[in-house]
């Protein structure tokens, strides 16, 4: 069964510089999509705030435990991709910014960019530990498919192997010395 599911970021800024994020897995496949749209305005209603041209992105396996390790210890973590002419860079880390007189602002950005355009969010912490908590469900998925896929290659080759172990001794009964080393 492909398991195909997603979750949304959302963090648009006044300056519009923020962005959007949907992020998908497909367990079959063993991958984890990012999709990201640029913020274009910032609409009260909310309508039209994003591009609707998207860049999309493909994260492996331990670019998604890295950004779940990020999480977990305030850390950051980058990444490059390379596809033709296409060259991609990502960043995701831990900030803490000062304010007089207040609490640190404290949260998580990833930014993205391909060629010359540039994408950027935000996540507070709960924004972030909800990430980190889909990139864990999407991994359990992922391996979790491909066990069953290893489990069903392996017992088909056992059965494979079972059926012709039986059909090589439905002979007349004898042992032949020279073939058998037990002998």
């Amino acid at each position: 069964k492909i398991q195909n599911m997603s979750a949304a970021f959302f963090a648009p800024t006044t300056k519009i510089t923020g962005g959007a994020l949907f992020v998908s897995f497909n367990s079959k496949e063993g991958s984890v999509y990012f999709k990201f749209l640029k913020q274009i305005a910032n609409n009260p209603d909310k309508k039209k705030n994003f591009d609707s041209t998207a860049l999309h992105f493909k994260l492996t396996q331990d670019e998604a435990a890295d950004i779940i390790q990020c999480v977990r210890n305030k850390d950051k973590t980058s990444f490059y991709h390379s596809f033709g002419e296409e060259k991609t860079t990502g960043k995701f880390g831990y900030y803490e910014i000062a304010q007089d007189g207040k609490d640190p602002r404290r949260g998580f950005s990833l930014s993205i960019k391909r060629n010359e355009t540039e994408i950027r969010i935000g996540f507070t912490l709960g924004g972030a530990e909800r990430l980190a908590q889909f990139l864990e469900f999407a991994l359990d998925h992922i391996f979790s498919a491909d066990y069953a896929a290893d489990k069903k290659a392996f017992q088909e080759r056992q059965e494979k192997k079972s059926k012709s172990d039986s059909s090589d001794s439905a002979g007349d009964g004898e042992v032949n010395k020279e073939e058998d080393p037990e002998w």
